[in-house]
């Protein structure tokens, strides 16, 4: 027959908690640490996305019909004279 003392016995428990609160603790921050990645790359993909369609527009300038230069506006016709 084999005799483990109480104490012995407490401590063996309190260690095997130990063991499984890391276990969860570490299955936990992996979780968190994928779903971090995943979403850190989404955010990235929606920029890149967001920045190459600005680009394709110009970034929203009008260049057709906007504010272009007439250096007739800007003619200093009383100087001199």
């Amino acid at each position: 027959m084999i005799t483990v003392h109480t104490g012995t016995m407490k401590i063996l428990m309190l260690m095997m908690q130990k063991n499984n609160v890391r276990q969860e603790a570490q299955a936990q921050a992996e979780k968190a640490y994928d779903l971090f990645i995943l979403w850190s790359k989404r955010t990235v993909y929606i920029i890149i996305a967001t920045l190459l369609l600005l680009a394709s527009c110009d970034f929203g300038t009008d260049t057709k019909t906007g504010s272009q230069y007439n250096g007739e506006v800007y003619a200093p016709s009383n100087i001199g004279e």
